[in-house]
């Protein structure tokens, strides 16, 4: 059946005309791309051995991706292998890292110590002695401890509570980035929001 008894069975009372149209008539280069498209298909197919560009590319990808985590597994350090905060797997760039950065260095701080906080600024010996919004000294972990957002603070889910799993243990751990985020938004626990030049 052709292109016009379809066309008049499925619309009778539509008029179809079908016609040729040369889209690619006196285009520069058509004659050109045409010959070498015949060429092309007639040269001998090429071995099944050879890999595409981005075949080997994702090959590269994942070999380095599994010699930084053989590397990781061996040479992490001591105070990830206590499993302080869940951290025991090679870092294959964790969720966490898609927050703001703000936020993200926040979390960071906490987790490693590195941050504002009182016993940072002694251990280096600096004047400044920070302190929370509520008066208390600025500590690592006091953010949980603070009058000011201990009413806001997410329960820690069932499947971690069963294990002992403490709010701070949760909050910096690979789960709770995102309640984390959450509670540092709705309660600035570390004072004025910070800045991207805080970071």
């Amino acid at each position: 059946m052709g292109l016009r008894q379809i066309a008049q069975r499925l619309l009778p009372r539509v008029t179809t005309r079908v016609a040729w149209v040369p889209g690619h008539k006196d285009v520069l280069g058509n004659e050109e791309a045409d010959r070498l498209a015949k060429e092309g298909s007639e040269l001998p197919c090429h071995s099944r051995n050879c890999s595409t560009i981005t075949f080997i590319k994702r090959w590269v990808k994942k070999k380095r991706r599994e010699i930084q985590d053989d590397n990781w597994n061996d040479n992490y350090p001591e105070s990830y292998k206590a499993g302080r905060w869940g951290l025991y797997k090679a870092p294959s760039m964790p969720p966490e890292l898609h927050l703001p950065r703000p936020i993200l260095h926040r979390l960071l701080a906490e987790r490693s110590g590195h941050g504002d906080f009182t016993e940072y600024h002694e251990r280096f010996g600096h004047d400044a002695r920070p302190t929370c919004k509520c008066g208390e000294p600025r500590t690592q972990g006091h953010f949980v401890k603070c009058g000011m957002v201990a009413p806001f603070l997410p329960d820690v889910p069932e499947r971690e509570a069963r294990f002992g799993t403490t709010h701070i243990e949760y909050l910096l751990g690979d789960g709770g980035y995102k309640d984390f985020q959450k509670l540092v938004e709705e309660t600035s626990p570390y004072g004025p929001p910070p800045t991207e030049t805080d970071t």
